[in-house]
């Protein structure tokens, strides 16, 4: 087993993705790109994480940038909650007047767990430390043969052990790097190539045929069914938005006014649910009803009524923003494409007017 480390490494100088985040060993840059590629993939994730770094340059500019200019700037990537805890670790870090150093402090940071805190010890500050994901997890899991499902503590304990026991004092944020780019291109979780894996010799769960099974597969929790009527409210080249509040999926983006409600509804059974202030000026447009939109845990299925009013009207907890200010909000993706379907993000009139 000792022969690992010098195996892993030379695979990583041979195969290893040329990424921008390996250049530098800016722990703000570092700290960013692990951030966004939770949950990421990193094709996905490239260019969000150079729009990061043109529009704030040092922790600070995203320290002190707005709440809704950086959920702005991460719009379609999902899993806001991400954005919100980069922003207030950006602010933690400015307020220490220090960037933490060791995987200790770095995991005080908000969103800030026991992977990303030991990326960021070991890849800026050459912390002896072993970085354990998914991809790692299932890549060790194989090779020792453990038949238990991420999210199991003792598994977790048993592959972190053995990673301390083979990690190299010398080069170890080069080993973390090749751990994670192994499991991500080679032990990957569908059809890995075994037959050529330069590791097959000492991989347990090879030799007993039981790759396939390994990790265990952990059941899903259902998700749950929500339905959310949307009210496209327009006068004269603007249009009324509210911003969601906090406990709940989007927090603080903005959307349409909203009616959610337990099942899907027709048009005939919404008209009634319309708050009166808005109804009593208004004439109904197209109504669009949209196939569901999956996220972890929730099933969102959501219609569109289009509604002209012939004058402005104030109404409590929305405000009026004109089509060319769009832009300027964080939409959840779901109304994002809604407006892009449109053109109303090119600050044009809508299509449906």
């Amino acid at each position: 087993m000792n022969t690992i480390p010098n195996t892993l490494i030379d695979w990583y100088t041979a195969h290893r993705r040329d990424l921008p985040w390996r250049k530098t060993k800016d722990p703000y840059a570092i700290l960013l790109s692990e951030i966004i590629l939770q949950q990421t993939r990193v094709d996905q994730g490239l260019d969000y994480y150079h729009r990061f770094l043109e529009t704030f340059p040092e922790v600070s500019d995203l320290a002190s940038a707005s709440e809704q200019e950086v959920l702005n700037l991460w719009q379609g990537l999902g899993y806001y909650s991400r954005a919100r805890n980069l922003h207030k670790a950006a602010k933690r870090i400015v307020e220490l007047n220090s960037f933490p150093d060791t995987s200790s402090e770095l995991l005080k940071l908000p969103g800030v767990g026991p992977y990303t805190s030991a990326a960021i010890a070991s890849f800026a500050f050459d912390e002896v430390i072993p970085v354990l994901d998914g991809n790692v997890f299932r890549f060790i899991a194989r090779l020792l043969c453990i038949e238990a499902d991420p999210s199991n503590e003792q598994a977790k304990k048993v592959i972190r052990t053995f990673l301390e026991s083979i990690i190299p004092k010398e080069d170890a944020a080069s080993f973390n790097q090749a751990l994670m780019e192994f499991g991500s291109l080679q032990c990957k979780p569908q059809k890995p190539n075994c037959e050529t894996c330069p590791l097959n010799s000492e991989c347990i769960a090879f030799k007993q045929s039981k790759v396939s099974s390994i990790p265990l597969k952990k059941e899903k929790p259902k998700r749950r069914k929500r339905y959310f009527n949307y009210l496209v409210v327009l006068e004269n080249g603007k249009i009324l938005v509210q911003q969601r509040g906090g406990a709940d999926i989007w927090e603080n983006m903005f959307e349409f006014p909203l009616i959610e409600s337990l099942e899907a509804l027709d048009i005939e059974d919404l008209a009634p649910l319309i708050p009166n202030d808005i109804l009593k000026n208004a004439s109904v447009g197209r109504y669009f009803r949209r196939k569901k939109h999956l996220l972890s845990h929730q099933e969102i299925y959501s219609t569109f009524l289009v509604l002209n009013l012939d004058k402005e009207v104030s109404i409590e907890g929305k405000k009026w923003i004109p089509f060319a200010e769009l832009e300027d909000h964080p939409f959840p993706r779901i109304i994002d494409k809604f407006l892009e379907e449109n053109s109303l993000l090119e600050g044009k009139n809508p299509r449906f007017v």
